[in-house]
């Protein structure tokens, strides 16, 4: 029978990862064809004129370059499988979104009254401090860190480094990078595996 073969391809397709992806690369795909909704779509401050609740979710699914989305897409393919491997895909989903909101939060007090953020990476930076916490000894290397170092040191370095960067103004990757928002995910991702560990525990 082709039921079983079926069934496992549509688990496949529906993994939180894989839609995601799918929906990101898409909504860049229309960006780049000229549909401009940053105006509507990118999370302003509640003050400024173009602000809407629902910004709040559809600044996630914009990105400014090929470069910004092909990051976030490639940590979300990286990180949000081995985090399925142990958690269901409905804590996944909520995890992402609430990341993803909550960087949102932490970086709307440095924003100016003029400015907007968009891009996925403050869910996927809770995907990433989840997955640091849920694997913490994960050897995990970045370009210029030829050596591997574990997930727990490493991400935990990262979000350090955000955290300063957006204080202090100083940024190795330039001015135009919501620093705080990544932080603000990763807390949130913590908080999630912490949540989880604690039930495990019960």
């Amino acid at each position: 029978m082709n039921v079983p073969a079926f069934t496992t391809m549509n688990k496949i397709r529906l993994q939180p990862h894989i839609i995601l992806i799918a929906l990101n690369v898409a909504i860049f795909l229309l960006q780049e064809s000229g549909f401009d909704w940053r105006t509507e779509g990118a999370l302003w401050q509640p003050e400024n004129p173009n602000y809407h609740i629902w910004q709040w979710f559809t600044h996630m699914f914009l990105h400014e370059s090929l470069m910004h989305l092909g990051f976030n897409m490639f940590a979300l393919g990286s990180f949000m499988p081995p985090l399925l491997r142990v958690w269901t895909a409905k804590r996944v989903w909520a995890l992402y979104f609430a990341s993803g909101l909550a960087g949102a939060a932490a970086y709307l007090p440095f924003m100016g009254s003029n400015g907007s953020m968009l891009g996925a990476s403050g869910a996927v930076f809770g995907v990433l401090a989840a997955f640091s916490a849920v694997y913490p000894k994960a050897p995990l290397s970045l370009m210029f860190i030829p050596v591997p170092v574990q997930a727990r040191y490493l991400v935990g370095g990262m979000v350090l480094y955000e955290v300063f960067a957006q204080v202090s103004g100083v940024s190795l990757f330039g001015d135009n990078i919501a620093h705080m928002a990544h932080g603000g995910g990763a807390l949130m991702g913590w908080a999630f595996a912490w949540q989880w560990q604690r039930q495990l525990q019960r």
